[in-house]
């Protein structure tokens, strides 16, 4: 599992960023996270982080929400989490708006 900090590339303002589409052509899995701290990114808005892996990763809104859902749950051994279906563990909201 590959973990991508995109608040770090920004926050640091880095002119490479990490070689999301090359690693998930090669089948990795990739996990999109905050690295929220004073230091080196200040952003703690997954959504956010979502929209920097699309923008400057290149990752496709799929893979972005596969990248904070499953794959950052299987990220820290949470196999019953990060996916709706039967028998998953899960905190849902559903609004009707």
């Amino acid at each position: 599992m590959a973990t991508i900090l995109p608040g770090s590339t920004v926050f640091l303002g880095k002119d490479k960023f990490a070689p999301v589409d090359a690693l998930i052509k090669e089948g990795v899995r990739v996990a999109i996270g905050t690295d929220y701290n004073p230091g080196s990114s200040t952003f703690n808005s997954q959504p956010m982080m979502m929209t920097f892996a699309m923008t400057y990763g290149k990752m496709s809104l799929e893979d972005a929400f596969k990248g904070v859902t499953r794959n950052a749950a299987l990220s820290l051994g949470r196999k019953e989490t990060g996916i709706i279906e039967e028998s998953a563990r899960a905190d849902l909201l559903i609004w009707n708006l």
